[in-house]
């Protein structure tokens, strides 16, 4: 026997729900505890009957114990303001908070009797969220959340000390510093539907919905062990940093920084959901639009370099048209219609100590059309072209001027108990830089098809001797798909390739208790400019699935 581990772990658990209707104090109550101890044995230089290993070991060198304590409560404190003066704003306020401290230590024995017992790592989360409602229309919530792990710098000590039965013994592990770090995280978020402030059908199928955001967290190195850092909840309230002339070290320097602020918006809205359109006009009262605007101010700091971008997104617009084939008179013919539209504008700025050094934008716009043909075939086709625009502010020159284009279209077919869906995917990139240069020319296409087949007939089954009877689904369902793909690169050789997939899988349901599959699958990847690269590749593979 080399080496043998043993672990052994307790926990518990706790739920209270307060049956006494008292604002002060919680509605409920749950907390937990948890503690694992884990044995490393020591080699041994003969082999051990397999019965000893059913033993709990005394033979450790290293005993690795971790505990997790966590709890979790709520409270309504104001409910009484409706209760007894009839006043609701306010009155369902919710409170919920919940912490969670976890510790793990090491005890790593040196000689017979003598151990040495050290800090490896802790941690602490500890998160509220709340609610309220300040009129039937207006109900806000919020939540803040925040982590802090310390890590312990660990060092064998080379003073020995002395023991009457051993002497002096080395070997002893101690902490001096720690590394602490700490993550944080709110958001505060407001719904807002008008139609339950004022009747005005021009806006009552409007709603809003806005949020913001913090994400922080930092990085200290070389804490002094002994300092407490757990009331440090805020990521934007800096740790004390002082000087251990003993030592000539600096405890708490700042590694690193990053705060993150992002304030979100969007909208649904049908603006002409309210007039009376009808017949061949009457899509157009059942047109969609969504929009979404959204702003991320990142500020972060690394050894004292410090650097910004602010990401913008905005305008991000959607539409959705229905039933577009009452407009053409083809309801004959084609059914089911569904037109999205979409434009998006996404701006990058990078400042470096409050100077901007670099620019990026991205426009996008993407069209995608579904409809049905004479009642057998369901087609889906979509378009959408993109640019990017990035620049260098400082050397004021242009990096990279870009255009990306992607069209697609699919067939489904379904034939008795068989379904056939061709698709044909195609995809060009292109982009040059300032001096120019094309850096990107590449041309994907692709052409698969997917094949189901789907077949139930339930029987029933009974039992000889026995009056039970059996509902058995007996479905049987196979998935097949075919695929090539072709990629052409006048810039990378490497990027030249043709690749050609085949999957096939089928599933059998015997019952609700009783499933079979089968799968397959093979492939084969040629680069047609480094023969090398070739390679193909199969899979089988099977399960059976009991339910009880």
């Amino acid at each position: 026997l080399i080496q043998r581990d043993e672990t052994n772990t307790a926990n518990g658990t706790f739920d209270y729900t307060n049956p006494l209707k008292l604002y002060v104090t919680p509605n409920d109550l749950s907390a937990s505890y948890s503690r694992s101890d884990a044995f490393r044995g020591k080699p041994l230089e003969k082999s051990a009957d397999f019965p000893d290993l059913f033993k709990f070991t005394t033979n450790w060198y290293l005993q690795t114990y971790s505990q997790d304590y966590s709890g979790k409560t709520s409270f309504t404190p104001l409910g009484w303001l409706d209760d007894w003066l009839g006043v609701k704003p306010f009155a369902n306020l919710s409170l919920t908070p919940s912490y969670k401290f976890s510790v793990a230590r090491e005890k790593k024995r040196l000689i017979s009797e003598i151990e040495t017992d050290y800090p490896k790592n802790d941690s602490q989360t500890a998160s509220l969220s709340t609610s309220f409602r300040m009129f039937s229309w207006l109900q806000p919530s919020a939540s803040y959340n925040s982590g802090i792990t310390q890590t312990y710098n660990l060092t064998v000590s080379t003073v020995p000390q002395y023991y009457p039965l051993y002497g002096n013994v080395t070997g002893y592990i101690e902490s001096k510093t720690k590394t602490v770090v700490r993550t944080s995280g709110g958001n505060v978020s407001v719904s807002l539907t008008p139609r339950d402030i004022v009747d005005f059908k021009p806006i009552n199928s409007l709603s809003l919905n806005s949020s913001f955001e913090i994400s922080d967290g930092d990085n200290y190195k070389n804490v002094d062990k002994g300092e407490y850092v757990y009331n440090k909840l805020f990521v934007r309230e800096k740790l004390d940093e002082r000087s251990l002339s003993a030592r000539n070290i600096i405890t708490g320097s700042r590694e690193s920084l990053t705060l993150s602020d992002t304030v979100r918006g969007n909208a649904r809205y049908s603006p002409f959901e309210f007039l009376n359109f009808r017949d061949r006009l009457s899509p157009i009262k059942a047109i969609t639009t969504t929009s979404a605007y959204s702003k991320t101010d990142r500020k972060s700091e690394t050894t004292g370099t410090q650097s910004q971008t602010i990401t913008q997104n905005w305008p991000d617009v959607t539409a959705g048209i229905p039933d577009t084939e009452k407009f053409f008179f083809i309801e004959k013919y084609v059914s089911d219609t569904q037109v999205n539209l979409r434009y998006t504008k996404r701006t990058t700025d990078d400042y470096a100590f409050d100077e901007k050094t670099k620019f990026a934008q991205t426009i996008s716009n993407s069209y995608d059309y579904r409809f049905n043909f004479i009642k057998k075939f369901d087609c889906f086709t979509s378009y959408s072209v993109s640019t990017n625009l990035g620049e260098d502010v400082k050397q004021k020159k242009i990096t990279a001027d870009g255009k990306s284009q992607s069209a697609a279209f699919q067939v489904g077919y379904r034939w008795n108990d068989w379904r056939f869906t061709p698709r044909y995917d195609w995809k060009k990139d292109l982009e040059i830089d300032g001096t120019p240069k094309t850096t990107k020319d590449s041309l994907n296409q692709s052409v698969s098809v997917g094949i189901n087949y789907d077949i139930s007939k339930p029987i029933t089954w009974k039992i000889p001797f026995s009056s039970t009877v059996l509902n058995l689904k007996n479905r049987f369902t196979m998935t097949s798909n075919l695929k090539y793909a072709t990629n052409t690169d006048k810039i990378v050789n490497t990027n030249n390739t043709d690749s050609y997939a085949l999957s096939l899988s089928g599933d059998y349901t015997i019952s609700d208790n009783l499933r079979v599959n089968l799968g397959s699958s093979g492939s084969y990847f040629k680069n047609r400019k480094k023969k090398q690269d070739d390679y193909y590749s199969m899979e089988i593979s099977s399960s059976l699935t009991i339910t009880f």
